[in-house]
């Protein structure tokens, strides 16, 4: 609290994984690379988390757009 007005929550973390720099090389997302990897399930609920507290939800119409470009960016149009 020093140097910040607000408290903060812990609402989970990311383990360490060896596959996120292999991805990272090979740059190849780590949820292609490994897609059952704690580090990506991490991700995944972290995600959730965050998307659950009060005004961090975003509207549909992004949410949609943002998969549509992912999914064309890593060739898996069906995301």
């Amino acid at each position: 609290n020093k140097f910040l007005t607000v408290e903060l929550e812990l609402i989970g973390f990311i383990p360490r994984d060896m596959n996120f720099v292999r991805a990272v090389k090979m740059q190849t997302p780590l949820s292609l690379l490994s897609p059952k990897s704690a580090t990506v399930k991490s991700f995944s609920n972290l995600a959730q988390q965050i998307d659950q507290l009060p005004g961090q939800s975003i509207d549909t119409e992004v949410k949609d757009t943002f998969w549509k470009k992912l999914g064309k960016w890593t060739g898996k149009e069906d995301l």
